[in-house]
């Protein structure tokens, strides 16, 4: 009785478990059901409009500098002081259009002058203020009779210098040795004197006070500059200015972070269309991707989470910075990083075309260089170190003279293909590629997407 008990129970458990399973499978296939027809998330993309926030100092940009040269007009100031033994002023003209504004109507300049003025520089006088407010930081540079050097910013812009604290340097620069040297002139800008300038800055016809950063650079290093004035002390001293300003903010793309940074090449306190250059990076956890090696300008298009904006309008300030969406697009052609390389077509030396090369090998070296920049050859001997089992080397010829360029790609021995481009006749091409200087590389993985353009094969080296 007690084993015919036992064999139903498991019978029954055998039926649970069978069942059970049963159970499962279609829950599973519900769920997986689910899933097939379950709609895929859209994502909604539009057109951008950042804030921005200052950053003191040069950012991911290279530092630049503005050298001030003797004056060619007349400047009133006073305050100078009595032991110096020799002085000079220099003077940086802020927010230009306001400057050649108060010019004419102090009468300094014609009315014929101004409009040719109005024109070059494309003035909108309905912009500019009629209070003549200031526009030139002043810079005292002198010699006092122990022989130290000073310099004085007018930092209040009152035309007065008894009211302004010297600046402190070292000079002259006494370097202990060649490294010590090489040091100063690869990280001079965090060792030079910085002040602080409160200025007139005009905003939609009004004057508002607004303080800015001017690092000041009084060491000509290598520079070769000549002064050509009347007074001969002019050529005794040497000033350079720049504004250490970056604007920066993060903003995310489809659920993608990302970082823009902004300047203004130092140049200016302040920000034109022209001057202008962005820099993007990917963010992710802990790390910080360029997007970019060429720094991008007002009017270009950038391709974000594979989406494309074009970055439309800047504030004066900085403070605003407008992109427009443009559409989606997965296969972004150009000759930036991340694009896909954008020529279908090349020809040889004889002019003889054929669609572009593919390779199965896991990189295409594309190398541009110039019979008008002989330096573009200098590193052919490198490029034919390069180990060819992973890297395919294309060479172009950028030549007006097809032949010569032909001959020297023989004696040179450049033995890998080779095109030619056409100054004239290929300019599209060449404008799509945005071919400035030689050498150029292109480096492009098996998609023929560009993984790196650089001036450098060295930098370039290091990717394969």
């Amino acid at each position: 009785m007690k084993q015919q008990w036992i064999k139903k129970y498991l019978k029954s458990l055998k039926l649970i478990g069978f069942w059970g399973c049963c159970f499962i499978l279609f829950q599973s296939c519900n769920e997986d059901k689910k899933t097939i027809n379950q709609p895929e998330k859209t994502v909604e993309v539009n057109s951008l409009s950042l804030d921005l926030q200052s950053n003191l100092g040069y950012g991911s940009f290279l530092p630049n500098r503005e050298i001030l040269f003797p004056l060619n007009r007349t400047i009133a100031y006073q305050g100078v002081p009595a032991n110096l033994e020799n002085y000079v002023v220099r003077s940086f003209v802020l927010q230009k259009h306001q400057h050649y504004y108060n010019q004419f109507k102090k009468g300094e300049i014609s009315e014929e002058r101004f409009q040719q003025i109005k024109t070059i520089f494309n003035i909108d006088v309905e912009t500019l203020s009629e209070e003549n407010p200031k526009t030139d930081l002043l810079f005292l540079l002198g010699t006092d009779q122990s022989g130290e050097r000073i310099i004085i910013p007018d930092s209040n812009q009152n035309f007065d210098f008894s009211d302004d604290e010297p600046l402190q340097f070292e000079f002259p620069l006494e370097f202990i040795d060649e490294d010590d040297e090489e040091f100063f002139e690869e990280n001079q800008e965090q060792f030079l004197p910085k002040t602080n300038f409160k200025i007139d800055y005009v905003n939609k016809k009004q004057v508002e006070e607004r303080e800015i950063v001017v690092v000041v650079n009084p060491y000509q290093m290598e520079t070769e500059v000549s002064f050509y004035a009347d007074n001969p002390a002019e050529e005794d001293y040497f000033i350079a200015v720049s504004f250490p300003k970056v604007m920066k903010t993060n903003f995310e793309v489809a659920n993608q972070s990302y970082q823009v940074e902004v300047a203004n090449q130092f140049l200016q306190a302040f920000y034109t269309m022209q001057d202008t250059k962005f820099n993007f990076f990917k963010l992710a956890e802990e790390e910080k991707t360029p997007l970019n090696k060429r720094p991008y300008s007002i009017g270009d298009t950038i391709n974000l989470n594979n989406y494309d904006f074009k970055i439309k309008w800047l504030a004066e300030d900085g403070k605003e910075l407008r992109m427009d969406y443009l559409g989606k697009n997965e296969n972004p052609i150009g000759s930036r990083m991340g694009n896909y390389f954008p020529l279908n077509e090349v020809a040889n030396f004889q002019g003889e075309k054929t669609t572009f090369p593919s390779t199965e090998k896991e990189f295409q070296l594309l190398y541009f260089w110039s019979l008008e920049e002989k330096r573009s050859l200098k590193e052919v001997p490198d490029l034919k170190e390069i180990d060819t089992s992973k890297v395919a080397i294309l060479g172009f010829s950028v030549d007006e003279n097809a032949g010569a360029a032909h001959r020297m790609q023989v004696r040179r021995k450049m033995e890998w293909t080779n095109f030619h481009l056409h100054p004239t006749q290929d300019q599209k091409q060449i404008k799509q590629l945005q071919l400035e200087a030689f050498p150029t590389y292109f480096l492009l993985n098996q998609e023929g997407k560009i993984v790196l353009r650089s001036l450098h094969l060295s930098e370039v080296k290091r990717n394969f």
